[in-house]
């Protein structure tokens, strides 16, 4: 049997790297659907780890939206507010306690250090 082994090796960000790791987890493997910004919320949570949900929110909504009036904030942060509930209902975000969330231990989404990600995948032809 022959395979053909393709290897790429690239320097990416630690953001790319959370952000591949949870298309890899979530996408590929969940067969979940995900929007941009889910992912990058999602992408977001992980970096910063468990936050206050109201902390996380006005944080999340001053990184997406970076040309924003202070007066938009509330309602960006209402926003960002509304797709954290839905991803908390699908799974994808849990609650530590009542005001804080987190980004689900079950998912294994390495975030500090130095990282290699070493994913091997194998696809056979069938005869």
């Amino acid at each position: 049997m022959e395979v053909n082994k393709i290897n790429k090796k690239l320097r990416i960000s630690i953001e790319d790297s959370i952000q591949y790791q949870l298309i890899t987890e979530i996408i590929f493997l969940k067969k979940e659907n995900l929007i941009a910004s889910d992912l990058k919320l999602l992408t977001l949570l992980v970096q910063w780890g468990p936050l206050e949900l109201v902390v996380f929110c006005n944080k999340a909504a001053k990184n997406i939206y970076i040309d924003m009036l202070p007066e938009e904030i509330s309602v960006r942060s209402q926003n960002i507010r509304n797709r954290v509930v839905k991803l908390e209902k699908r799974g994808l975000i849990e609650r530590v306690n009542k005001k804080q969330i987190q980004f689900p231990s079950v998912f294994n989404i390495v975030s500090k250090g130095n990282i290699l990600l070493d994913y091997n995948f194998l696809s056979l032809e069938s005869n």
